[in-house]
């Protein structure tokens, strides 16, 4: 069935369904009406001339899923967006559009009544969970619907990036142009340094971990002996990681562990020193045996080079190359031990894209 078939056998389906009602498993868009097998169509455009000019945007413009967002749909029509236009929203083969257009504010943004804006507020997307979103669009029910995906994040360690807004997040100015400027002097995306300190320490100075990670960027002491090797003169409290974690919690919170006395808890030295060790980890899976085994597990060698990094910043590189030599393709998504790191990765990518995005729509 080609996509122009599939829609013209979903659409008076879904219709029906919102008419009578139909039970289904829970969404983030709400419960469904409707549920095919084959699912909706990718990104489709009517081939008449009447519907070439739609324009559909989404703010942010890929899918959030480090938290809740405020989700916008804008709809660009030139000619005009009258009473008889129709939405669908698919979830995953699933036809949610009566419980997203419930939940959602309309509000025409021009006096021309030319675009139209959707707001669904706190919209949360699980970040574990495969989220195929198709949107569409008709002007009435005999022109042809305009199909669009909200696509999943995505980011690049080493792509060159401006770190455009911190949005709601709560990143300190301070802190903002300092890993914007860190970020161009070490060649690293700096929506990717601020994507891993948000996740890491959501920006608190003196953040310490159930696992004695300390600071913005929370080097654990097996990270902070990779790092001292290229900054040996950063100073550090003495024998800190061989504390109880109870007693440095409560000497950071009194003060006597501080930014003076010891690097992790230093903004700056924090930030380069998470620099560093992502350099460390890229050049780990740079090594020969290591590169060739990642990139034949992905079309994608840079997307699978920056989750394999991300992964083994959470839950250490052994452990990630282990899963990779025993599951293959499948590495993050089926390796047991790498549970945590999977929710990590898809996070750290969500803050990533995020922070790369303009604040509005």
């Amino acid at each position: 069935m080609n996509h122009l078939q599939l829609i013209k056998t979903l659409w008076p389906l879904a219709a029906l369904c919102t008419t009578l009602g139909c039970a289904g498993p829970t969404t983030p868009f709400g419960t469904p009406n409707l549920f095919t097998e084959k699912g909706v169509p990718g990104t489709f455009s009517g081939d008449t001339a009447a519907t070439q000019s739609v324009k559909i945007k989404f703010f942010p413009q890929r899918q959030v899923l480090h938290g809740k967002v405020d989700f916008k749909i804008i709809i660009e029509d030139p000619v005009g967006i009258g009473p008889d236009y129709r939405i669908r929203l698919f979830y995953n083969k699933l036809d949610v559009s009566e419980k997203f257009l419930w939940q959602a504010k309309r509000v025409f943004i021009n006096q021309e009544h030319t675009k139209l804006q959707l707001t669904v507020p706190n919209l949360r997307i699980q970040p574990l969970k495969t989220n195929h979103v198709y949107f569409g669009y008709m002007r009435n029910i005999n022109t042809k619907p305009i199909f669009a995906i909200y696509t999943p994040p995505s980011c690049s360690v080493f792509s060159a990036g401006t770190l455009a807004s911190s949005h709601e997040i709560g990143m300190p100015f301070g802190v903002k142009t300092m890993i914007q400027a860190m970020g161009e002097e070490e060649k690293i995306n700096p929506n990717f340094i601020a994507g891993l300190v948000a996740q890491e320490s959501g920006f608190d100075t003196k953040a310490v971990s159930w696992a004695k990670a300390i600071g913005l960027t929370q080097i654990t002491p097996l990270g902070e002996a990779e790092v001292i090797k290229t900054y040996k003169g950063w100073p550090r409290y003495p024998d800190i990681n061989q504390m109880s974690l109870p007693l440095i919690r409560m000497r950071v919170m009194r003060g006597k562990i501080n930014s003076k006395n010891e690097w992790r808890l230093n903004p700056e030295y924090s930030i380069r020193g998470g620099t560093a060790y992502v350099k460390f980890l890229n050049n780990y899976w740079h090594k020969q045996e290591n590169f060739q085994k990642l990139i034949n597990t992905s079309n994608d060698p840079e997307r699978a080079l920056s989750s394999a990094i991300l992964a083994s910043y959470n839950s250490g590189p052994a452990r990630v190359n282990y899963a990779l030599q025993r599951f293959g393709n499948g590495w993050l998504q089926d390796a047991p031990e790498l549970g945590e790191a999977r929710l990590y990765v898809a996070r750290v990518t969500s803050y990533c894209d995020y922070f790369s995005q303009e604040e509005g729509p």
